[in-house]
């Protein structure tokens, strides 16, 4: 169980770095890239998510991956730990009760593209399971790794304006749906699906908190929407806990902090 919570938190974390990385506007709203300040800009803030008038021409939107070389985002690589080591730090809990908790986290990612990071290297560990024992899956007793994940930014509520939306990073395996499997004292334990992270948004920056919450096995949120008050596909992490075969719907909670290499400011841009 443990694993599989550390697979749901590792997912969060990443997804959580995307959205430390979010960006101000765009035509292919929501994208990464960075709110630049600069004479005859279009936008007045330094989000860019408010268009300027004569005389408040500030600052200018580019995309992430321009292709140019100006304005992009030049150091692609980020980093996030948890934000507090402690037991309990993550957890993955299915609707049926069961939990595995970790102490910690730590899990390194890249910017891919205007939409788009990628996770590498996902790490829990402290993990465990109540009267089942230690979870691992390497040969460090208590550690999790997670597969290779990928990642995709949406919109997680629709505003009154573009924005007012909010975004968030889908987190999925790049190949297959197995997202981790571990064992607990003997017992196989296998984690499978996708999870979503909400994301700082409009906003510049090179750290940021990442919180991944949920409730008794449901996460929060599930899912994108397609457009205002139209609901996309369930995103959900599944867990066999235990030796089980049978698959069932989880949540896993953390608080974790991205950081963006070489103090790197990015933004995830709601703005259409």
């Amino acid at each position: 169980m443990r694993r599989i919570r550390m697979v749901g938190i590792c997912l969060i974390a990443t997804f959580a770095m995307s959205a430390v990385a979010t960006a101000g506007a765009s035509a292919a709203a929501p994208e990464y890239g960075k709110c630049i300040k600069t004479i005859g800009g279009k936008w007045k803030d330094a989000g860019c998510k408010t268009p300027s008038k004569p005389g408040e021409e500030r600052y200018e939107w580019f995309k992430g991956f321009n292709g140019n070389g100006k304005n992009e985002i030049v150091k692609k690589a980020f980093k996030a730990h948890i934000k507090e080591i402690k037991a309990g730090a993550v957890t993955l809990e299915g609707v049926a009760g069961v939990k595995v908790q970790c102490s910690n986290e730590s899990s390194t990612g890249e910017f891919t593209g205007e939409k788009t990071v990628k996770d590498e290297k996902i790490v829990f560990s402290g993990c465990l399971v109540e009267g089942a024992g230690k979870c691992e899956n390497t040969a460090t007793e208590g550690t999790v790794t997670v597969n290779n994940l990928v990642g995709e930014l949406g919109v997680v509520k629709f505003g009154t304006t573009s924005a007012a939306n909010k975004l968030g990073d889908l987190l999925k395996p790049k190949e297959g749906t197995v997202v981790t499997q571990f064992e607990c004292a003997g017992s196989p334990t296998k984690v499978r699906g996708a999870v979503i992270s909400p994301l700082a948004t409009n906003a510049m920056k090179f750290t940021s908190t990442v919180k991944f919450a949920g409730t008794k096995g449901k996460q929060k949120p599930e899912r994108f929407e397609t457009s205002k008050g139209v609901k996309g596909p369930l995103e959900v992490l599944e867990t066999a806990f235990l030796g089980s075969n049978a698959f069932e719907q989880s949540a896993q909670t953390m608080a974790t902090i991205q950081e963006n290499e070489g103090k790197e400011k990015v933004e995830a841009s709601s703005v259409n």
